[in-house]
């Protein structure tokens, strides 16, 4: 299920006489949005009885940021978060290395509690008629990271 803007519209599902139901949320798909706006589209699953909300995330109190950070580090999510820059007209070698790891081209910070990656353009470069520059930064928010303390007031507030 991708189209989480709708969610409210289709859950929680019809639940036939004598049947619960258990909806599981992993890391991946919750960290996507803040806490209140997820929230917001599961509200209608929260507050349905017979019905039992899972969410499985990182939670930053218990990790590290540092931790949080390496997760990422890999070839697998920088080849998924370079697929638009390539779609443009961009190689993989246009980028600068990872300082931290000559192996990446893909760059991370933890900013405002979200985990942002980046690509460095390593020279100037021409495309679609386009000029840009050396040392343009191309940034993407990946994956909102919330505390404990952030998640329940979120989650309460989704009660009401």
């Amino acid at each position: 299920m991708l189209d989480f803007k709708n969610l409210s519209s289709k859950f929680p599902l019809q639940l036939a006489p004598n049947e619960g139901q258990i909806y599981l949320l992993f890391g991946g798909t919750y960290g996507n949005f803040k806490h209140e706006e997820i929230n917001s589209y599961l509200q209608k699953i929260i507050n349905t009885k017979n019905a039992i909300l899972v969410v499985s995330i990182p939670i930053r109190d218990f990790i590290p940021k540092q931790k949080i950070i390496d997760s990422y580090l890999n070839q697998t999510f920088q080849n998924y978060l370079i697929q638009p820059l390539i779609a443009f007209g961009f190689k993989e070698q246009d980028f600068s290395n990872n300082t931290n790891n000559e192996n990446l081209k893909m760059n991370i910070e933890f900013i405002d509690n979200c985990i942002k990656t980046f690509f460095i353009l390593e020279s100037d470069k021409v495309i679609q008629n386009i000029q840009f520059k050396k040392g343009m930064k191309f940034s993407m928010t990946s994956s909102w990271k919330p505390t404990l303390n952030e998640f329940r007031m979120s989650y309460q507030k989704s009660l009401k």
